[in-house]
C-alpha cells in the first residue's frame, strides 16, 4: 500500500501536462506500480508559474515540482515524507492528457503514470 501511495505522489507532476490553464483547480491523476497493474484514480491540484510546476495533495504531504523542458516535457522530483524520487511527463495533445513515468531514488526501474482534467 506504502507504494501505491508513493506512486500517487509521483503521478501528480502530470497534472501539469493536461492543464491549458495557469492553474488547475480539478486534475486527474493515474498512476499503477507495473505492467499487470491497473491504474488507479485521485484528485490534486497544481499550480503553473512560467517553467515551473508545483502540484500538493494529502498523501503523505506530497509534493512535486517539476521544470517545462524546452521540448514540452515535464522533469522533476519527487518528495513524499521518508520517500522521494524522479518523474517524466509528455502531453498528449490530441487527447488532451499526459503520460510519462516515475521512478524511485536511486532505482532505475520506471512506474508509468497518466493524467487528465476532472469532467
Amino acid at each position: 500500500m506504502r507504494k501505491i501511495t508513493r506512486a500517487l505522489t509521483l503521478c501528480a507532476a502530470l497534472l501539469w501536462a493536461a492543464s491549458h490553464s495557469a492553474e488547475a483547480s480539478c486534475m486527474l491523476l493515474g498512476w499503477s506500480t507495473g505492467p499487470n497493474s491497473q491504474a488507479q484514480w485521485t484528485k490534486a491540484s497544481v499550480e503553473e508559474r512560467g517553467d515551473t510546476v508545483t502540484i500538493h495533495y494529502d498523501s503523505n504531504n506530497g509534493v512535486m515540482r517539476g521544470t517545462i523542458q524546452g521540448d514540452g516535457t515535464l522533469r522533476g522530483n519527487w518528495i513524499e515524507d521518508k520517500s522521494k524520487g524522479g518523474l517524466f511527463m509528455f502531453r498528449k495533445p490530441q487527447s488532451g492528457k499526459a503520460e510519462g513515468w516515475w521512478t524511485y531514488a536511486g532505482e532505475n526501474k520506471r512506474y508509468p503514470m497518466m493524467v487528465q482534467a476532472c469532467p
